[in-house]
């Protein structure tokens, strides 16, 4: 038996694990022993443990085998995001606003759809297993949050200051290029799955570059381009 043939009982397995804090090495190593006992037997996953969930729940790790992450952590991780929406909305901001030959107005609700989003975010990764194991309620949730993310700078649009478009394209580039560098150095934290023999992750990333472009630390650039793109098109095409 190959991994590969039970694929969805072992990612099951190993996502319950994660929700569980386990860290990556342990769940590694209790990935290879049910593996190494269904190869032995010739059992499937299903024969030998049933449920992969019922399965995780029900295994037994050391002292220290837990990741507690602390506030520290959380701030590394959360850094890139401030810094990646403080460069959006300035970049974004700045486009239109070149061609109009107006300033760039930070509206209060911008900035707080930008405090809710970080929040939000927050939230997410710490409940993050209501969100899965509920995903008709945790649906809503996103679509409610988007709703609010969108609404709050139409209906709190008093300006809390003004900034020329030089100074906000400026200022949203240095932001994007911090989000870039504290999303490299996040990724310190990262705990992969890793095979206890060969030490491989035994998830690595398919897409490398493109990944990384629209899921990791190039994200908000990668965004902004597009999004320039698009409202300095509009800007042109309607003046």
């Amino acid at each position: 038996m190959t991994l590969s043939q039970h694929k969805r009982w072992f990612d099951d397995m190993v996502l319950e694990l994660r929700l569980r804090d386990i860290d990556g090495a342990a769940i590694g190593d209790a990935v290879a022993a049910a593996r190494a006992h269904c190869e032995d037997s010739g059992e499937t996953p299903t024969q030998a443990f049933g449920d992969p969930r019922e399965y995780a729940r029900s295994l037994p790790f050391g002292e220290g085998r837990q990741v507690d992450t602390p506030a520290g952590e959380w701030a590394r991780v959360l850094a890139p995001v401030a810094a990646g929406l403080i460069g959006f909305s300035l970049m974004t901001g700045a486009v239109p606003a070149v061609v109009q030959g107006r300033d760039v107005d930070v509206v209060w609700g911008g900035l707080a759809s930008a405090a809710v989003l970080i929040g939000a975010t927050l939230l997410a990764m710490r409940h993050l297993r209501t969100l899965l194991e509920k995903p008709v309620r945790g649906l809503l949730l996103v679509g409610g949050l988007f709703v609010v993310l969108v609404l709050l700078p139409v209906l709190w649009s008093t300006p809390a200051f003004a900034m020329s478009p030089l100074a906000a394209a400026i200022t949203g580039a240095v932001a994007l290029g911090l989000s870039v560098v504290l999303g490299r150095r996040a990724r310190d934290l990262a705990d992969p799955v890793v095979d206890p023999v060969t030490g491989a992750d035994r998830y690595p990333s398919r897409f490398g570059f493109l990944a990384r472009a629209f899921t990791g630390e190039w994200m908000f650039v990668t965004l902004t381009v597009l999004i320039g793109a698009l409202l300095w098109g509009l800007a042109v095409l309607v003046p």
